[in-house]
């Protein structure tokens, strides 16, 4: 009599029933991401909830973490907000601003025979500070440039662009992070400060003018293709974060997380493109391209400065430096 195999199965539910959803998702991806927008795997379509809010992985051994994604009300498990991955034990309440989530896991992890290289529970590995450059960029009202397209043609122009756009940030000395969805988040880490910067804003005019281009291709599209972008400047942890058995490379931390809320704030502020103070402090003391605006920013207890332009500002501004600079 042959035996069946057994699969671990991993459940989210919401357990606060304020609103009468008795929603429940199978976490069977080795990736789930949660959020508003409707690329996400987990959509929670309510005000509190970002675009890409956070993210839970699964390993090997049947192990779960969730990360916050710079989400604007953070992420927690059992009520202490989380800045690093997490990882996820059956009864666990995962907190997202209203939302209650209860996690569910049938049968325990697969736990690693003893005298293996890594302990059950270490879930961060080979890490380092270092001063980076973020970038964070996405499609603009892309929930109804979904529902022009269609599913088939949404996913042809996605891969177009994700391609697209790393490649334009690897030919500007920076490495991609990951892609969530719409998004692109990339990082500069290797040259110095002011190089950092620059690399990232003329990716970012390149990216916008490719993303244009390839709009034009789709002819469904209503509306010129355009980008939010933000960059923030600051301190991050680098390297393999995860369990045993599924470390990524990766890059988390405070300057990360203002990357994310300086591109939620594009829209409002009517900008392009925002990037923090530490990131104009970089740059030559004769800009007078960006405009200064003073913010409140989650998780910040004094008003945050940024500054802001458009494409064409942007573009400009590119074009001045490499003159000047032969």
């Amino acid at each position: 009599m042959a035996s069946s195999l057994v699969i671990p199965q991993a459940t989210l539910n919401i357990s606060n029933q304020a609103e009468g959803n008795d929603n429940k998702w199978v976490l069977a991806a080795d990736t789930i991401t949660i959020g508003r927008s409707l690329c996400n795997d987990i959509v929670l379509p309510y005000s509190w909830i970002s675009r890409r809010h956070s993210m839970i992985q699964k390993d090997e051994n049947n192990t779960y973490t969730i990360v916050d994604l710079g989400s604007t009300n953070g992420t927690l498990v059992n009520y202490k907000l989380i800045h690093f991955p997490a990882t996820l034990s059956s009864g666990d309440i995962v907190t997202l601003g209203d939302t209650e989530l209860t996690f569910t896991q049938e049968t325990e992890p697969d736990i690693p025979e003893q005298g293996s290289e890594f302990p059950p529970d270490e879930t961060v590995v080979c890490l380092q500070r270092k001063i980076v450059c973020i970038l964070v960029c996405d499609i603009r009202s892309y929930t109804a440039l979904s529902e022009q397209l269609g599913v088939a043609r949404i996913g042809e122009l996605l891969q177009l662009w994700c391609k697209a756009m790393s490649d334009i940030v690897t030919k500007n000395g920076g490495e991609v992070d990951k892609f969530i969805g719409d998004a692109v988040l990339a990082v500069w880490k290797d040259s110095d400060s002011l190089s950092r910067v620059i690399q990232a804003l003329t990716a970012a005019d390149e990216m916008q003018r490719l993303t244009a281009e390839l709009g034009n291709r789709f002819t469904e599209i209503q509306e010129p293709l355009r980008l939010w972008t933000a960059l923030n400047t600051g301190e991050a942890v680098v390297g393999n974060i995860g369990v045993a058995g599924s470390r990524d490379y990766t890059i988390i931390g405070d300057a990360v997380n203002v990357a994310f809320r300086l591109e939620e704030q594009a829209s409002r502020l009517n900008c392009d493109v925002v990037i923090g103070e530490s990131c104009y402090r970089h740059l030559p003391q004769q800009t007078t391209v960006f405009r200064l605006y003073t913010i409140d920013i989650r998780g910040k207890s004094q008003p945050f400065r940024c500054y802001g332009c458009n494409y064409d500002e942007l573009h400009k501004f590119i074009f001045d430096l490499s003159t000047v600079n032969g």
